[in-house]
């Protein structure tokens, strides 16, 4: 295959991490197996001191026999090449492998650290599907059994006609995601303190609100968009440059309207929240007069429509979304919230608990589990462990093929 110049970087740079991206069928795996062989070849690298990570299992093979065939074409080439023949064998003991397969390698190796049995094995999924919907309804049982009041409280928070269902699905849904993060209990201990909200600060300062203001840019940025296609449809009649200070023409009607979009957004990024929300609560438009476009009825219609859309937009996914009751409405709403989640995450966390004392009855883990079992084994206290420093000086390079996917196991 021949490369480019830009895959030829990519295969000979050394001493910096590189990030290759690139569509699909352009070649990012060969320029990966290339740059493997590279660092065998003209590096003298031992293939088995280089950490190759890939999605699936299927890809990792794939990866492994695309080595061995271009180590093998290199050998051939010189059959007294004493250290591509043992490269040859090495292969089939290098780390081309998943990233859950890398991580049940070390657990494996470091057991003891985490007082479980060596044999363990990863459940199929529907093996954990019926382990864990028997695990919570026994956890709830006991709850139920002895009938704490505040479980008690956070249960009917949820249920209706004295059916849990829906509150299973909301613990599940959170102890899940809880999962799939590299601290479990430390995240689930700080979810419900965003909740806690006694002043307008608070709310001002709180992840959620955050999130919103996030949320509110990318729909206003969406008005404007609008505001820009009517300027385009309209660029043959109208001067928004002559007359948009002119409220009296439908430029300036409209500029009008649209800058109070850019003033939103602006008090937005400068975290002028309280006057954002001045505008939200006061949100008014002005009739729109009869005569302007009448001389194209079909233009008219089109930008009336385009406008109507723009202030949908805000209505539906602002105002009525979030803001339909006041500050202190929702502030007030906020502290009738927080003893709840605080219950539920707790609970969470005790069930996180109970049902890894049940896993390692069985011996059975998820991949999760084998990951944050990694993790601890590599990091204690947020400080590197002696045992991380043994892999990080034996492995020479990491290389991760499909970084997008596979990052979200790392």
């Amino acid at each position: 295959m021949k490369f480019t110049q830009h895959q030829i970087q990519a295969i000979n740079e050394v001493n910096n991490n590189i990030l290759v991206s690139a569509a699909a069928g352009s070649g990012k795996t060969s320029v990966l197996t290339e740059r493997i062989v590279n660092k065998v070849m003209n590096e003298n690298i031992n293939i088995d001191r280089l950490l190759v990570v890939t999605f699936t299992k299927d890809a990792a093979q794939e990866m492994k026999e695309r080595i061995i065939k271009r180590i093998n074409e290199e050998f051939e080439k010189d059959l007294n090449n004493k250290f591509l023949a043992e490269q040859l064998i090495r292969v089939n003991k290098a780390q081309i492998c998943t990233i859950d397969s890398f991580c049940s390698k070390v657990v494996r190796e470091n057991c003891k650290i985490l007082d479980i049995d060596p044999n363990f094995r990863i459940g199929d999924k529907g093996e954990l599907d019926i382990l864990i919907e028997e695990a919570l309804q026994n956890f709830l049982d006991i709850h139920y059994e002895e009938y704490d009041k505040e479980f008690i409280k956070l249960i009917d928070a949820f249920t209706k006609n004295a059916n849990d269902e829906n509150f299973k699905n909301i613990f599940l849904n959170i102890y899940f995601k809880s999962q799939n993060l590299p601290y479990p209990k430390n995240w689930l201990e700080n979810a419900s303190k965003q909740f806690d909200i006694k002043t307008e600060e608070d709310l001002f300062n709180c992840k959620i609100f955050k999130k919103l203001m996030e949320y509110s840019v990318e729909i206003l940025e969406e008005v404007l968009e609008i505001f820009d296609t009517i300027k385009i449809s309209t660029n043959h009649i109208l001067n928004f440059e002559k007359n948009k200070n002119d409220i009296s023409t439908v430029e300036g009607f409209l500029y009008n309207e649209f800058s109070k979009v850019y003033d939103m957004i602006d008090f937005i990024e400068n975290k002028n929240y309280k006057e954002f929300l001045n505008i939200i609560y006061n949100l008014n438009y002005n009739r729109w007069n009869r005569n302007f476009l009448k001389e194209d009825l079909e233009l008219k219609e089109e930008v009336k429509t385009l406008r109507d859309i723009s202030k949908n937009l805000i209505k539906k996914g602002i105002v009525n979304e979030f803001f339909k009751k006041s500050i202190d409405e929702i502030i007030k709403e906020m502290q009738i919230v927080y003893p709840v989640a605080n219950s539920l995450c707790n609970l969470i966390i005790k069930f996180d608990d109970y049902f890894m004392d049940l896993k390692k009855e069985k011996n059975i883990y998820t991949f999760s589990d084998i990951s944050h079992f990694c993790l601890r084994i590599f990091l204690e206290d947020n400080n590197i462990t002696d045992i991380a420093k043994e892999y990080a000086n034996f492995f020479d390079e990491i290389i991760i093929d499909e970084y997008q996917d596979s990052a979200t196991r790392l």
